[in-house]
């Protein structure tokens, strides 16, 4: 605290109302980038994103969020007793009115599209550790100030490069096949050499933990269009960016699809997904996709019912 009023009091400006909102709002605002920074770890672990607004977000709710507390815990007690309820009420009213607006905020704030970065990837999470370690550690040397800034910005630097090469190397020959709980659906993540693609987009939650895994598809293979499918890829569509929808050549209940894009008709060409092969097979009684992933085999058999005595013998050899 003695650092931001330091940098506060270095504010002039003429009119003193003026002049001491600005002060409260820019130090609740470095306060609030201090703690995000020192909390990144834990968010970029437990949460896997990394918020962006927070610092913004409580320098425009602070002030309401303080008075509402004060006001809330003073006159709630006395606002229960009949005599002094006149008098005490409309306090309580004010302090809901001041939570109301600090929800509105929060929500706004957290509706932006750049409100919260995701930083699932480990190499991140260790970078950021590692920096904070070094800013750690440099605070403790008794060297000048801009020795300790370019000492670690040049380590953090060769730092990320480490990490990031380790990182290619140890996904290189990675292939992850994930089967979405998306609730009365299919939809299953493919995801090799930086390449994602989608098999199915059945069920109520696949828009949600799809934009949660990525933001952005290299194909969706939509194996069995019906409505309920349609309908969760239009979802979708709208939230992610997919570069190419793949649909079979008779697909009822099609329509919805094109208010968001141009789907592609299957015409039996082989879809990649970095080094992942996948073959589909879309007939009306056996809808099925192979997928080789280097050394293994992975068969994906779609419901209601597929008839086994119509996949090529190669598929099940």
């Amino acid at each position: 605290m003695p650092y931001v009023e330091r940098l506060t009091s270095k504010i002039r400006i003429p009119f003193y109302p003026l002049r001491s909102a600005v002060q409260a709002a820019f130090a609740a605002m470095l306060v609030s980038a201090i703690v995000t920074v020192l909390t990144l770890p834990v968010a970029a672990v437990t949460f896997e994103t990394v918020s962006i607004v927070a610092p913004f977000t409580n320098a425009c709710m602070l002030w309401a969020a303080e008075w509402a507390m004060t006001l809330a815990a003073f006159a709630l007690p006395f606002s229960l007793w009949m005599p002094l309820k006149v008098v005490f009420r409309p306090l309580c009213l004010a302090a809901g009115l001041l939570t109301r607006y600090c929800v509105a905020v929060a929500k706004f704030f957290g509706g932006l599209s750049f409100a919260a970065q995701r930083v699932d990837d480990p190499a991140v999470v260790h970078w950021i550790v590692g920096t904070m370690l070094l800013i750690a550690a440099a605070l403790m040397l008794r060297i000048p100030t801009r020795r300790k800034v370019a000492m670690v910005a040049a380590m953090s630097v060769f730092l990320m490069g480490t990490l990031g090469v380790w990182h290619m190397i140890s996904i290189d020959h990675v292939a992850e096949i994930q089967a979405l709980d998306v609730g009365n659906g299919t939809a299953i993540m493919v995801q090799n050499r930086g390449k994602t693609a989608m098999i199915g987009c059945g069920g109520t939650n696949t828009a949600r933990l799809a934009v949660r895994k990525t933001n952005r598809l290299d194909w969706l293979l939509l194996p069995r269009v019906q409505k309920t499918e349609t309908a969760c890829a239009s979802d979708m569509l709208r939230r992610i960016s997919v570069d190419a929808t793949v649909v079979p050549e008779k697909s009822p209940y099609l329509y919805p699809v094109f208010f968001v894009c141009e789907p592609h008709i299957f015409s039996g060409e082989t879809l990649w997904v970095g080094d992942v092969q996948a073959q589909y097979l879309p007939l009306s009684a056996s809808s099925a996709v192979r997928l080789q992933v280097y050394d293994r085999t992975v068969l994906v058999l779609f419901s209601p019912g597929c008839d086994l005595s119509l996949l090529p013998q190669d598929w099940l050899s």
